[in-house]
């Protein structure tokens, strides 16, 4: 069992640099989506018919769209981040479930309970005592 924290461990370690270049990824691929609709995102010439113009790109024009490919890159590096993440969880949740002895578990917290309901019905049964001698209301 050991091991395989310590396996899980180092592939969070490893996450963190996964996750930035899953962020990267997204985000020129969102920028090659972008370009199929609006075109070159950068200025280019452009001829029509017989004259020569200077095109300005999307990213000219329209530069909130960098910004957003930005930002759904982010969501998608930390979303399979965080989807891997919470997978190995299930891993970890399911070895320790089968490598534990749930019936001496609870009986231990039963014991455990039982101890802290009499050391409660002493205390209080003290307070009260002491709040009848003193004549006074006792917290």
């Amino acid at each position: 069992m050991k091991e395989q924290i310590e396996k899980l461990y180092e592939k969070y370690k490893r996450g963190k640099l996964k996750a930035v270049i899953i962020c990267v990824i997204a985000y020129f691929a969102m920028m090659g989506v972008v370009s199929m609709f609006l075109g070159s995102p950068f200025p280019h010439k452009t001829q029509i018919l017989f004259m020569e113009t200077m095109a300005n790109g999307w990213i000219n024009t329209h530069g909130y769209l960098l910004i957003l490919c930005g930002i759904i890159g982010i969501i998608v590096g930390m979303g399979s981040i965080l989807y891997q993440i919470i997978h190995d969880f299930e891993k970890f949740d399911k070895i320790l479930l089968e490598e534990c002895d749930t019936k001496n578990i609870w009986n231990s917290w039963n014991m455990l309970y039982l101890t802290e309901q009499k050391l409660n019905q002493k205390i209080s049964r003290n307070q009260f005592l002491h709040w009848c001698s003193s004549g006074m209301y006792w917290r």
